[in-house]
Order: structure tokens, then sequence, then C-alpha cells
């Protein structure tokens, strides 16, 4: 089946404005007659990022209003080192939950609210990381979450212990009554005394967990793969080199794809991202689609490595949530008619 999407990076329309009395809070204007079968996705976070709108005046589907919605959480930074020289090296964050819901009724006269999950900042030396911002679609009418995906727990500080487990998305759909699908990040390494960082966790899948970091113990554990279309753990992190930061592997928003692969053994390398396959020739980073840099494996929702224990520089930050919505008949995640077909053409319109 042949579909004629529409990839908004960021938005609808050509402006926002920040809506009378609302802080931090940009609404959509400018609406456009949006094809009746397409896409809208995000990948722009941050308090700034929040947009408001009511579908009947913003998003002019046809009347057809039924939807189905994917959103990732964003990755767990990676913690500093205590010590620049033979400390407690940090841990790795973990990835980043995923949630999705198909045939979703919205109500063309509810006011809704969609944020993008901030990535958590790498803790510099003897600092601690920041914890993974989650990613939501929330019904400001009702009061009621849509859909959420948790972000990733930062990377423990001073401590050899295994990171925590991301809040579970099992209970947010238990709690939020909202039903879907959803899947855990995997965990970040856990830090060493006098040895290597803990590696960040994938992100999670479509029908699995993101991988593990890896980390040392008596010797080198190895990061794991990704389940269910969901990114790898990164390595572990044996480097005094402050610039780099790796982290675990993402999870595209285009439906389930291959695992984020083992990223094999030893120390040093960014975890591999899972459903890479489900959309290839879409520019992320920097304008190029040649080649896959570190920042685009980590997309989206990827945990950051903690530092190595002599290591002054900070650990790897997370990296961003994201959020896709589609429209159109019988389209369904994880894996029905989910994939953008790039060959009839996209429009992007840039966030300001």
């Amino acid at each position: 089946m042949s579909y004629n999407n529409r990839f908004y990076n960021g938005l609808i329309g050509n402006s926002l404005a920040r809506p009378e009395g609302a802080s931090g809070v940009r609404g959509i204007r400018n609406p456009h007659i949006l094809s009746p079968i397409g896409e809208l996705w995000w990948q722009e976070a941050g308090s700034s990022t929040e947009y408001v709108f009511y579908p009947d005046s913003d998003w002019l589907l046809g009347g057809v209003w039924n939807v189905s919605i994917v959103a990732i959480g964003a990755g767990g930074g990676g913690s500093g080192s205590t010590s620049s020289n033979n400390g407690t090296s940090g841990g790795g964050g973990n990835g980043g939950n995923l949630h999705y819901i198909n045939n979703l009724s919205l109500n063309p006269t509810h006011q809704y609210k969609l944020k993008v999950g901030t990535g958590g900042y790498g803790g510099l030396l003897q600092q601690q990381g920041g914890t993974g911002g989650d990613t939501y679609l929330y019904d400001m009418t009702d009061f009621s979450y849509v859909i959420l995906a948790y972000g990733g727990r930062r990377g423990r500080y001073a401590s050899t212990s295994a990171n925590s487990s991301n809040s579970s998305q099992a209970t947010a759909m238990s709690t939020y009554s909202f039903g879907g699908t959803g899947y855990s990040g995997g965990l970040g390494g856990r830090g060493s005394s006098g040895n290597a960082g803990g590696g960040g966790g994938g992100s999670a899948g479509y029908a699995g967990n993101g991988g593990n970091g890896g980390y040392y113990s008596s010797n080198n554990v190895n990061a794991t793969a990704g389940s269910g279309g969901g990114g790898s753990g990164a390595k572990a992190t044996n480097s005094l080199n402050a610039n780099l930061q790796y982290g675990g592997g993402g999870t595209m928003p285009f439906g389930r794809g291959s695992n984020g692969a083992f990223p094999g053994s030893g120390t040093n390398a960014d975890g591999n991202p899972g459903s890479r396959d489900t959309q290839t020739d879409i520019t992320f980073y920097n304008g190029s689609t040649s080649s896959m840099s570190s920042q685009v494996a980590k997309r989206f929702g990827g945990g950051g490595s903690g530092s190595e224990d002599d290591s002054a520089g900070r650990g790897g930050p997370g990296t961003q949530g994201a959020i896709r919505i589609i429209w159109g008949k019988d389209r369904y995640f994880p894996t029905t008619n989910v994939t953008q077909d790039m060959s009839e053409g996209n429009i992007t319109y840039p966030v300001p």
C-alpha cells in the first residue's frame, strides 16, 4: 500500500504564538489542511516547546479523528566520576520507554498539550547526570494523559550498584487507563571502583525492552542487544578523553524494525540503534544522510554512558524523545502501514 505521507519536523503550520496568559507554552497557528492519509511528528524537546492545540481548528483532518500514536521518552544522562584520579566511575543512564496506542479517537472540541522529553544532561566531574524527560500527549479538557512514555533514569553517582529500572509503562497504562502497549528502556551499566564507567541503556522497542549498558565488575560485563526493535546498550567507557561521550542505541518512531545488535565485547562504543531500517533517508543531524553519526545512532531515547574513573570529563548525555501521530485506513503500530513513503515527497516545517 502506498501512502502520500507528510513529514512535519516540529509543528503544524508556519508560525507559533504563545497563548495569552500561558507561560512556557507555544500554541499552533496558521493550520494546514492535512491529507486524509499522513502523519505529524516532533523531535524538538525542552520546556519552551510544549504545543497546545484544538484538533478542529489546528488539525484539519477532514473529519477523521482516529489516529495511531507512538511516544518515546528521553534517555537519562550518565554520571561523572568521583575523582579525576582513580575514583568511582559514573553509572550509565537508562534508555527511554516507548508507548503506542492504535485507533485512538481525539475529541475535536478538546484542547491538547504535546511535549517531547529532553535528554538528561551528562554529569560533570563529581556530579550525577540528569533524568530523561517524559514524552506525552495530554488532554487539557479532561485533565488526563492520552499517551505517556517515561524518560530514563539518570546514572548512579558514587555507586557500584545496579541502576534502578524506569517507572513501569505497564503501571502507567493501568494508572491512567489509556491502554496501548509499552516497554521499558534498558538499564545503564553500573559504575566501578577504579575502572570503567557504565554504558548507557538502549531505548525501548515496540515489542520488548532496550538493551542494558556494559560495565566492569571483576571483569568486563558486556552490553546486551535490544529486543522487540529496541536499541542495544552501550559498551562500558574506559577512556580519559573528555570528548568521548557514548550512549545507548535509540529507537525510531516509524514502526518496529530490527533489534539494536549486540555491540560486541570490550569498551568505548555507542549502542546500536533499533528499528533503524524502517527509515533510512531522512536527514536527522547536521544535514548529512551519507553516514550515521554517533548522535543519530542514539536517537531517540538512548541513555548516556558514565565517565571513566580517571576522567575529568562529563558523562554522556541522554538523547531526546519523539512522538509521532499517523492517520489513514489500516495504519497501526507496530508494523501495519506505519513507515514513511519518501518517494512521494515530504513537507518539512522547521521549528522556529
